[in-house]
């Protein structure tokens, strides 16, 4: 005879409330997170087509032009903040199906460690320079120190973000550094700097997660936000806003300047439940676009032989026909489940 107890109905609600509630503030978490990559995808794919191909581009579209800030200027620092949100993503679902800390671990270097190979391959191949430093491998340099202060308290991550850019601070000014620094992002120096706004999406991914209000969560990071905006336009008197450079007064202010996107992001999704289908479409395959752009110049640079020989109008069309173009790319791997995020 079987002893075991059945469940009673309060105990069936109850269980039947934890697999429907569960689902729900997952996919709640993922979709403004997967959309707001989606947007840096979308605004990496446009000025990089538009910089291949057109050459009277006008100045508000350009991007690392010294010590000016522009537009565009953001869009590493975005899929910098969100490697951090994602990161923190990645560590709680693997801890909820009970994964323990040295196979999470193996798992995210892992992944950083290839993120770094893929983008000194690509970079190599395409600037035919082996000592090259891109994107790619500053978000996987920026994505290890990460995880590796991942477990102290907010408040030691705020030290360490000060101490880090405390010490690139120091290394910006000493000539033995300049020639690291003057690399594309900052070369390996500056993706110590860029790792303080991953640490920041980390941060914000916590408290996304933690969150008891939805009102006050809002509030708080527009306040911190702002907080940050001001500190990188102060530190900028002493050593200026420049991107190219990867400053701290550049990490700082556009911190502050991408946490208020992702706010909008968020504040869209809880006030109109709009889902952002087509920019998540684009954030789940942020890799995979990332190295479709590198076949593209690719195909320019090296088959057609051709860089920058349209007008700025024709060059625009052309650039917003190559992101619908990636789009379907991009659907067309959601759709087989190759999902190659960052």
């Amino acid at each position: 005879m079987d002893k075991t107890k059945k469940p009673t109905k309060s105990a069936k609600k109850k269980n039947s409330e934890k697999r429907t509630k569960s689902p729900k503030i997952k996919i709640k978490r993922y979709i403004t997170i997967d959309a707001f990559r989606g947007f840096a995808v979308v605004m990496m794919i446009f000025v990089s087509t538009l910089y291949l191909l057109t050459y009277n581009i006008p100045f508000f579209l350009l991007h690392n032009q010294g010590d000016i800030f522009l537009f565009f200027d953001l869009v590493a620092p975005i899929f910098q903040f969100v490697l951090g949100m994602s990161l923190f993503l990645f560590i709680l679902h693997r801890q909820s199906h009970g994964i323990g800390g040295k196979e999470i671990t193996w798992q995210i270097l892992k992944r950083y460690i290839a993120l770094i190979a893929i983008g000194f391959v690509l970079d190599a191949i395409t600037y035919a320079d082996f000592s090259s430093w891109g994107v790619l491998e500053t978000l996987g340099l920026g994505g290890i120190l990460t995880f590796a202060v991942s477990s102290r308290t907010n408040n030691e991550k705020i030290l360490i973000c000060i101490l880090i850019l405390a010490v690139y601070s120091l290394l910006y000014f000493n000539p033995l550094f300049s020639s690291l620094i003057s690399m594309p992002h900052g070369g390996p120096v500056g993706a110590l700097s860029y790792s303080v706004l991953s640490i920041l999406g980390f941060m914000v991914a916590e408290k996304l997660y933690k969150r008891k209000s939805n009102r006050l969560f809002f509030l708080s990071m527009l306040k911190y936000a702002c907080l940050l905006i001001v500190l990188g336009l102060f530190l900028g008197f002493i050593i200026p806003i420049n991107k190219t450079h990867a400053s701290p007064s550049f990490i700082l202010a556009s911190a502050g300047i991408v946490i208020i996107f992702y706010l909008t992001f968020f504040a869209v999704y809880k006030s109109f439940d709009y889902t952002f289908d087509i920019l998540r479409t684009f954030g789940r395959t942020a890799l995979a676009m990332w190295i479709g752009m590198y076949m593209i110049v690719w195909l320019f640079s090296f088959f057609i032989e051709k860089r920058q020989f349209l007008d700025f109008p024709i060059g625009l069309f052309a650039s917003i026909i190559t992101v619908v173009f990636m789009y379907f790319v991009a659907l067309f791997l959601g759709k087989r489940d190759i999902k190659l995020g960052l």
